[in-house]
């Protein structure tokens, strides 16, 4: 999709012929080498911070527009790869590399929101990036103080109209949005 991702430095300064040759022992060698557990609690700890008054806003505010959420959500913290990812039905992948605190927030506020909407996502076929503008639009509606657009490769205009017309039914707004062939 065209992500920047992060790297071990000894892999990003590698020659990339050798890259694909690197073994899973060799990979693990260069992460061991990288791993700083006090990198790891620091960020355990700014998150465990902040996040008691936004998890209360997000869980009333989702609620509020009928979308599912999980008791907990299993938040995994590394320095590699994209800046999140998730997967069902409560694991959260956060790259803490080089984020505020403000973005190790937003970002796990982001990936939660695809969590709640991924079944209606898997159920009408939603292509990618309007699966990403969908949920910057209910970031901006649930959490605005977190809220950040991302900058899409395509147009999205159509899905803001059909956002703003049907909101705050979310399952509505997916399913016209499989109408938009144009954004799978």
């Amino acid at each position: 999709m065209g992500y920047k991702i992060n790297l071990p430095e000894k892999i990003k300064s590698m020659d990339l012929n050798r890259v694909g040759k690197i073994t899973k022992k060799g990979i693990k060698k260069i992460i061991t080498k990288e791993y700083k557990v006090q990198d790891y609690q620091k960020i355990e700890s700014i998150i465990e911070k902040k996040w008691s008054d936004v998890s209360i806003k997000l869980s009333r505010n989702l609620s509020t527009i009928n979308l599912k959420h999980e008791l907990f959500y299993v938040l995994i913290l590394t320095k590699y790869g994209t800046g999140g990812s998730y997967s069902l039905p409560n694991k959260i992948i956060l790259n803490f590399n080089k984020k505020t605190p403000y973005n190790l927030i937003r970002i796990i506020v982001h990936e939660i929101i695809h969590l709640s909407i991924q079944p209606l996502i898997e159920k009408f076929g939603i292509g990618h990036w309007t699966k990403e503008r969908i949920v910057d639009l209910i970031m901006a509606k649930v959490m605005p103080e977190l809220a950040k657009m991302q900058n899409l490769p395509q147009n999205t205009e159509k899905i803001d109209k059909l956002f703003d017309n049907f909101f705050p039914d979310i399952e509505k707004t997916i399913r016209k949005c499989t109408q938009l062939t144009v954004y799978k």
